[in-house]
């Protein structure tokens, strides 16, 4: 029996021989597939950060566009409200101005857009305080309105002061509302510098 221990010892030994093997090869592999998913952690992670920092800079610019387009629209709106406060200060002026320096105001508006002669609408007030009347005779001793016609229309028209001079079938709005909106692209040039200190 003794032949029989010794072949069944050395099948035994080339089993645990190859069992060690098995285990050093299975190691082996375990070690490179560890090393394989670090490589891979280490690749997954540095796209992660790139894609991160990508994103942070996308961020960045578009929180600095959203802060630029807020500050230019606060700008704008700051401006838009100058000159709406500025209009809104010369109108009330014009309107509180006395009948004489209206009377003056009106008859240099009729020298210099009226020289054709033709009916003259006055705001109600104007018709009231005789702010129009004292600009038609105003009007008439000029010199260089000497023989243009000037009547007085009987209606008034709807706005806080001014004229408006009708010519056949052209008129010509001078009133004070119209007069400052024409002046308020030059307003808002002055807000835009004033602003921009």
């Amino acid at each position: 029996m003794k032949g029989l221990e010794l072949i069944e010892e050395k099948i035994l030994a080339e089993a645990r021989a190859r069992a060690d093997e098995i285990v050093k090869e299975c190691a082996t592999a375990v070690a490179a597939a560890e090393r394989d998913a670090d490589a891979a952690i280490a690749r997954v992670r540095a796209a992660s950060e790139a894609t991160l920092a990508a994103e942070r800079a996308a961020l960045a610019r578009r929180s600095a566009s959203a802060v630029s387009l807020e500050s230019r629209r606060i700008l704008l709106a700051a401006r838009r409200d100058l000159v709406a406060e500025v209009l809104a200060k010369a109108l009330d002026d014009l309107e509180r101005l006395p009948p004489d320096r209206k009377a003056a105001l009106y008859a240099d508006l009729l020298e210099r857009h009226g020289r054709a002669g033709g009916t003259v609408a006055f705001a109600a007030q104007d018709l009231a305080s005789g702010a129009a009347d004292l600009a038609l005779r105003e009007a008439a001793q000029r010199p260089t309105l000497a023989g243009v016609a000037f009547r007085k229309a009987e209606a008034h028209h709807a706005s806080r002061g001014g004229l408006v001079v009708a010519q056949g079938d052209v008129s010509s709005n001078l009133t004070f509302e119209m007069l400052l909106k024409q002046s308020q692209e030059d307003l808002e040039s002055v807000a835009a510098a004033r602003l921009s200190v």
